[in-house]
C-alpha cells in the first residue's frame, strides 16, 4: 500500500502515572489521502471522522484535533 499526501498534523505528549510507573506517551497524528486498506489488528477498529464523537478516544484531545483540523501543526503537552 502506498500512502499519498501524508502530512504530520499534530504531536500529542501525554504524561501520566499509573500505580507502578510514570508514563510519557507520544502520539503522532497524520492526515493522509488514502484510507488504510491493510489488516486491522485485533482490538483495533477503524472510525470515520464523522462518527468520532461516538467513541472514547484517549487522550481526549485527539478527537478535537481530528474533527477540527485547520491545517496548522499543533504540539500539545498534557500533564
Amino acid at each position: 500500500m502506498k500512502i499519498k499526501n501524508i502530512k504530520l498534523c499534530s504531536v500529542v505528549e501525554n504524561l501520566y502515572s499509573t500505580q507502578s510507573e510514570k508514563v510519557h506517551e507520544i502520539c503522532f497524528i497524520y492526515k493522509i489521502e488514502e484510507i488504510f486498506t491493510g489488516i486491522i489488528p485485533n482490538g483495533f477498529i477503524e472510525v470515520p471522522i464523522s462518527e468520532i464523537k461516538n467513541y472514547v478516544i484517549k487522550p481526549n484531545i485527539i478527537s478535537s484535533i481530528l474533527e477540527n483540523n485547520d491545517g496548522l501543526f499543533k504540539h500539545i503537552i498534557i500533564k
